[in-house]
């Protein structure tokens, strides 16, 4: 296998301005798939996007509201701080709990932050830990195979990656950035998580997805045949279905028999034999054997 150091790439997209269907970035793809990227060394916005007042306005209310602690913050109080009239002040705390992102204390006349802020501080804490799980991993995979490693999640009917590790071999086009959103299935990633999916709830999720697959140019169809494909290779394997010439292998990874995440490797199609492909294969589960409660599907 070729060694040589790969390049580290941790950053987050932080702000969910993602569309939260297709976000990938590939060549021959431009017509149907939407890229957002933040150019690095590009300075960031001195002011917000156009309409996105009430967005940047009920953050700071939620940030007034946090400073309050314990004892969380009155109306009156959110509003005066934040130079806000009472009315706009209540309309925004209205509709934050009506989307439990604040709650109003038993007493009626003091706010604070809601248990759905609790839940996406959890998945947010969650995916930081994970990362910095397989950052060794994904270092080694990258080194030993000199192909660009990426880690994945599940969320929903979604993968979301949350980080990659650059191998030293180009592909024409980095097909998933840091935060990317595609539906279960579309991806190599994706693919090994729906093959350990009992079958039953592999179908309904399929079905859940035939409209997200249309929307990237992904035939339903053939996702399916993928993931069957996937399910007798054991482990996720895609030949260019996303992307013309580039093809993409992963390993989905469990913790407690339930997925934890899903390391892929991506390279150009050239480089993906099924010999390297079994390669890869072994390089992930070896550089995946020794981190803690986890395990590999299938088992060796």
């Amino acid at each position: 296998m070729h060694i040589s150091a790969g390049c580290s790439d941790w950053s987050w997209a932080l702000t969910p301005v993602v569309p939260s269907r297709l976000v990938c970035r590939v060549f021959n793809f431009e017509e149907r798939c939407h890229a957002v990227r933040k150019k690095k060394n590009e300075p960031s916005q001195s002011k917000p996007p156009a309409g996105t007042q009430a967005i940047l306005r009920a953050i700071d209310v939620l940030r007034s509201i946090a400073a309050g602690g314990e004892n969380g913050k009155r109306l009156t109080d959110v509003a005066t701080e934040l130079g806000l009239n009472v009315a706009t002040a209540h309309r925004v705390l209205g509709t934050l709990a009506y989307s439990n992102l604040v709650m109003q204390r038993p007493d009626q006349k003091t706010y604070q932050l809601g248990p759905e802020l609790i839940s996406l501080a959890a998945t947010a804490h969650a995916q930081f830990a994970v990362r910095d799980l397989f950052r060794p991993a994904m270092t080694r995979i990258a080194a030993e195979t000199g192909d660009t490693v990426f880690l994945q999640i599940r969320s929903g009917d979604e993968t979301i990656c949350i980080a990659r590790e650059l191998g030293t071999y180009e592909i024409p086009a980095l097909v998933l950035e840091v935060g990317t959103r595609l539906p279960l299935g579309a991806g190599a990633a994706g693919l090994a998580m729906l093959a350990y999916l009992p079958t039953d709830e592999c179908d309904r999720v399929l079905e859940r997805c035939e409209a997200a697959y249309e929307e990237i140019g992904l035939d339903p169809e053939t996702v399916r045949k993928a993931v069957a494909r996937s399910r007798t290779l054991g482990f996720g394997y895609q030949d260019g279905q996303m992307t013309r010439g580039v093809s993409g292998v992963a390993v989905v990874l469990l913790e407690h028999d339930q997925i934890a995440a899903a390391i892929s490797v991506t390279a150009i199609s050239q480089r993906v034999n099924t010999k390297r492909r079994n390669e890869i294969v072994a390089s992930i589960r070896a550089a995946c054997a020794g981190l803690p409660r986890m395990t590999m599907y299938p088992p060796k």
